[in-house]
Parts: C-alpha cells; structure tokens; sequence
C-alpha cells in the first residue's frame, strides 16, 4: 500500500506431535504503519445521487441487501444523508434509517464491521413505527421511517435515539416528533420510552438536534429545529435524560420555545472566557459539537433556523458540572467569513475528538451553496483553531487511489450531513451526506471513509529482537512478540491486542488451525487444535500505549514444517542408566527419567535441559552400542 511501512522478522519455535517436532517461523510479512491524516476509501459508493435528479448514474447506488445479519462483501446501503446510529464495541458501525434513495424517511438498519470491512443488512421493518411496553425491549418494536434524528452511544453499547421527521404514508402528512428510543446490540431489539404529548417535563417535538452522553451515562441534547405554519424554527434549550431513573431535566435556555432567526435569543457575554448561568448560545440545529477528555460538551455553528442561508460561527463550551456556558469564540452574528485562524460560519461538518485530544471537524454546508471538506481543530486547553488541512475549494468531487488503498491523494468529496463521532483508538470512520460525487453530481453520498487520527506516529512499529531458541515442548508455543521487543522509549504501559478492535482489552483469537493468546506479560502463545497440524497460520494484532496510539492492523504468519532425525551420542559409567547425568555431543545435559535396559531398543522420556528452554519428548528410540555408549534417535528437531 502506498505511504505504508512494513517491517519483516522471522523467529522459530518447535512444537511436537506424538512422534514429531515441529519448526514454527513467524513471520509478520506484512506489519503496515500508516501515516497520520490520511484519508482511505474502505466500502460503499463514490458516485452520488438523489431521488429527484434525472439521469441517474450506472448503475444506480441503490441498497445491495442479503441475508439478516450476512456481513458480506457485495453488500452496502444505498447512498443517504441524515441517518442515525453509532459506534458500539469500538469496532460495529450502525447506520438507521436518513433520507436515501428508497425513501426519504428510511426505515432501513444496517452494520458495518470494521474487523472484516464488511457490511451486513440487518432489517428493514417498514415506515410506521411501532411501539411496545414503555421502556421494555420488543421483537416488534422499532421507530419506522425516520431522518434527522438525534442519536447517541451510552457506555454499555446501547444506541438511542430521538425525534426526527416520520412521514405517515397513510395520511401523506410528515411529522416532527419527539420520541426516546433505544436499540440493544446484544439482544437486537429496540425499546420505546417516550415522547413530549405538551409535557413541559421533557424536550417537545424537534429534528436536526444533537446527543451525547456523558461520564455518568446520562443523555444530554441541544438546540434542533421544527417547521411550523409560521416558517422554520430553532431551539436553544439544553436536556439531560438520566438512562436509571429515565426521566429527563431541563437544563437552560428557553425550554421548548422555538424562534426564528431574527427573533431575539441567547445571552451573550461582553467578553469571551466568562463562565457563568446566565449565558447561553443562540437557537441553533445541526452545529458541530464534541465531548472532550475532561468531560465538557463543545458546540460551534450550526443553521439558525432548520434550513436556510444563515448560519452561526460561535463557539461555546458547556460544564455539565458547573452547569455554566462559556463563549469561546464568536459572536451571535450570521455568517462570519473564514480566515487563516477561524474557520467561518457552517452547519453539520463531521466531528470527532482525535487521540491528541483535540477536537477536529471536516466539511459542512456553508450558506446553503458551498460545500466544504477542509478539516480544522480546536485546542481545548487555549480555545483556539487551528488549520489542518486549508481547502479553500468548494464542492470538489472525491480523490481516491483505490479501495482500502490508503494515500496521501485521497480526499472525500465535499460534503454535510454525515454520521458524527465513529471513532476507534487509531481512525475515525465518515460515512454518508449530502455532497459531490466522483460523478460530479451533487446529491445523496454513499462512501464509507477511514481517517487516520492525528497523532499517530507511523514510526512506532514492533521491534523484533531475536531472542535465545526457545523450545518449549508442549501443546502450546510462546510466539516471540513481547512487551519488551516493541520502543521503550516510544511505548508505557504497552498492550498487545489480539482483537484489533478491542483496543486495550487481552483477549483471544481462533482460527481453524488453533487458538492464539496473549498473556498479562505481553507474550502470544498458539495452540494448534490438531498436534499433526502441518501448513500456515495467521494473526493480526494490534498494540497500543497510554496515550492510546495504536497500531494499524499487523498480519502474522506462521509456517509449520516437519524437521530432520536428529541423533545424539550419551554416555553413562555403566550399563544401569535408571539415574544419572549423560553428556552428549553438544555439551547440554539430559537424565533418563526411568530405567532403561542396555539391552534392545527401549521407548521413554528424555528430559533436556537447554540453555533458555525445556524439552519433553514422549518417544525415543534407545540402542545398546558398546560399554557405557548409548545412541538415542529423536524423530524431530534438536
């Protein structure tokens, strides 16, 4: 791949079968450490596309549906802009529903598994929602056909969702709404809570509003946008859903009062980095927003009404501790330009906090004409922008050398609306919106990008140091990739991950051929299902430091091979050898654990002792020569 490094070591092992020893080389024949900020094609379509512009490109990006559950790699969800979903397990991308090209309120679920870089269909479970008993999981229940909706990830993997616009196709009417759904991965079924129904005790209907969670599992929303006879509004109102009580809080602004976008709104401060209640931002829908390491919510931009030409470009910081908004940057003025150290006004880019801990965005919509890809970041302990990647071009067409090829040319169209915070410890992962196409057609996209995370260093790679032979004769065999062999210098607290998406976490791996395992020491031992296995292996790892850099997936082979009689020559001071030391030809020491008669040929147990091993063989072949002279043929390695 280019812009790659790839590193080659070989170390050999034995292992044994009831009659042979086998010679196990490892060999990471191709250990890719990809450089920081580069964009990769990984699945789904390039081209764009929407329902209401003719020609349509061929073939047509629609759905590439199978089989409930099927990752496959023919499968892929049709392009689409405003869908819901999150990440769970740091590896399960969920995509629901958005406005695509079967429907613009889809009722279509959808996993991609980064593992496998495969998709699978889930289900597709018709356009009216259903509900079951509040806050119990159902088989039946799901929120039917939906874009714009809030969703967000809570910390056991749970994906929840809010509101959005719901078209009822038997009235031809669509539909704001306000309801609270959650959707368990483990045991696949959603679970309905509840909606406004003139509660002022919880959020009123709204789309195009954000969600996250924070330390303590608590759901929290802002702002969002509902259309009205008396045109487009937007909401500045902050909530909290507390997920054990299931009750939700009011929090500041104005609660469930919607304006327009000369109607005045929002506290604003005289001067900027003045915490206190009494301010607030403007009533905004689809801003930029993230969750920094220190737990405070960011929001920035976003429309001042549901849609239109003007915009935001404020920045705001909110502790859910102290409950105080602070403004960072910005003012409530509409459509700020862009300059070399702020990146204007826009709604809906693609955020996500990186593993240096700042907190990055890519594209949106500016002005409801000008469709964006520069990506730019905000240092969270001074405030500031900083510029990324400066693109002052606008609705480009995508670049990309290849699928999976990752390069430094490669770029995604411009484009809004996408899937927010799909984030693992090395890449974040965009999909989908509403931009240009390598078809140079602005519509519906369809291309699932990976992003390498700034601050990962192409050059912390493993270090393989060839250690002693080691010959440990059993049904295991320890792999020579240790904590030890990686930088110390580069890594602290290193861990190795045999489950690439699990990043952090010791865990196993299977395979056909046997069951690799890392230890709490940093060792990878395998154990083949078969002790005749003969043939090749392989295994991807990842490993990471406290800082949480962490490799790109690195494949092991391992080639197993039969190996040559060996004969040794023992001496003893006489014919009775029950005990003893005897020497053989290469100094090293072995003891015949059990009585062996001179006489004919004996089978028993040798135990060698190595200079950094030890060897256990179940059969060896013993044969009376002459005087206190012993010749032992091991069928094997030495």
């Amino acid at each position: 791949m280019p812009n790659s490094k790839s590193v080659a070591f070989t170390v050999l092992f034995c292992i044994k079968s009831k009659q042979t020893i086998f010679f196990i080389f490892l060999s990471a024949i191709s250990l890719n450490c990809f450089s920081q900020n580069q964009w990769t094609w990984m699945s789904g379509y390039l081209v764009s596309d929407a329902s209401w512009i003719f020609p349509r490109p061929l073939p047509s990006p629609l759905s590439v549906r199978g089989a409930p559950w099927v990752l496959d790699s023919a499968i892929k969800p049709s392009v689409r802009e405003h869908p819901a979903g999150g990440i769970t397990n740091n590896n399960e991308i969920y995509v629901y529903g958005g406005a695509s090209l079967e429907s613009e309120y889809s009722s279509d679920f959808w996993v991609y598994d980064i593992s496998q870089q495969k998709w699978a269909f889930i289900s597709d479970l018709g356009w009216q929602n259903i509900v079951g008993p509040i806050g119990q999981e159902s088989s039946t229940a799901h929120p039917g056909g939906r874009n714009r909706m809030a969703s967000a990830v809570d910390k056991d993997g749970n994906i929840w969702f809010f509101g959005g616009l719901y078209r009822d196709k038997n009235t031809a009417e669509t539909f704001t709404r306000s309801d609270l759904w959650r959707y368990n991965p483990k045991t696949k079924k959603f679970a309905f809570f509840d909606e406004y129904a003139g509660s002022q005790s919880k959020p009123s209907d709204r789309y195009r509003a954000r969600a996250w969670f924070d330390n303590d599992n608590n759901m929290w929303m802002y702002g969002g946008a509902v259309d009205t006879p008396s045109g487009s509004l937007s909401y500045n109102d902050l909530w909290k859903f507390n997920t054990t009580t299931k009750s939700w809080t009011f929090i500041s602004g104005n609660k469930n009062q919607p304006f327009c976008k000369d109607c005045p709104n929002g506290v604003y401060p005289g001067t900027e980095y003045n915490p206190t209640i009494q301010y607030y931002p403007r009533a905004r829908s689809d801003y930029g927003y993230w969750q920094d390491n220190s737990g405070n919510f960011w929001i920035y931009g976003g429309y001042a009404e549901s849609h239109g030409v003007d915009e935001y470009g404020d920045l705001w910081k909110f502790s859910p501790t102290n409950k105080e908004w602070t403004l960072i940057s910005g003012n409530e003025a509409f459509n700020p330009p862009q300059t070399a150290t702020n990146p204007g006004s826009r709604n809906a880019p693609y955020c996500w906090v990186g593993s240096d801990n700042k907190l990055y965005m890519t594209g949106g919509l500016r002005q409801y004409s000008s469709f964006l890809r520069d990506i730019w970041r905000i240092n969270p302990t001074t405030g500031n922008w900083e510029a990324v990647k400066v693109d002052n071009m606008i609705n480009n067409t995508p670049v990309s050398a290849g699928l999976k090829v990752e390069s430094t040319t490669n770029i995604p169209g411009a484009s809004v609306n996408t899937l927010n915070h799909i984030t693992t410890g090395s890449h974040t992962y965009m999909f989908s919106g509403y931009g240009m196409g390598s078809n140079n057609l602005l519509g519906f996209t369809g291309a699932m990008w990976r992003y390498s995370l700034d601050g990962y260093d192409a050059n912390l790679v493993p270090i393989a140091t060839p250690d002693s032979l080691i010959l440990p004769y059993r049904d295991s065999i320890a792999c020579n990739v240790k904590a030890n062999d990686f930088p110390k210098v580069a890594f602290n607290n290193l861990t190795l991950d045999l489950n690439v998406n699990l990043a952090g976490i010791q865990s196993s791996y299977t395979t056909p051929n046997g069951k690799f395992s890392v230890d709490s020491t940093g060792i990878i031992w395998f154990k083949p299902t078969s002790q005749n296995f003969l043939g090749t292996d392989s295994l991807k790892y990842t490993y990471q430091n406290s800082a949480k850099y962490v490799s790109n997936t690195a494949r092991l082979k391992l080639k197993i091979y039969k190996c040559n009689t060996t004969v040794l020559s023992l001496t003893s001071p006489d014919n009775d050898i029950s005990s003893g030391i005897y020497q053989y030809n290469n100094n090293e020491s072995a003891k015949l654990s059990n009585k062996i008669n001179p006489d004919g040929e004996n089978h028993t147990t040798v135990k060698v002792n190595a200079a950094t091993s030890i060897l256990f063989l179940p059969g060896l072949s013993i044969n009376s020569n002459s005087g206190s002279t012993f010749e032992a043929k091991i069928n094997g390695c030495n």
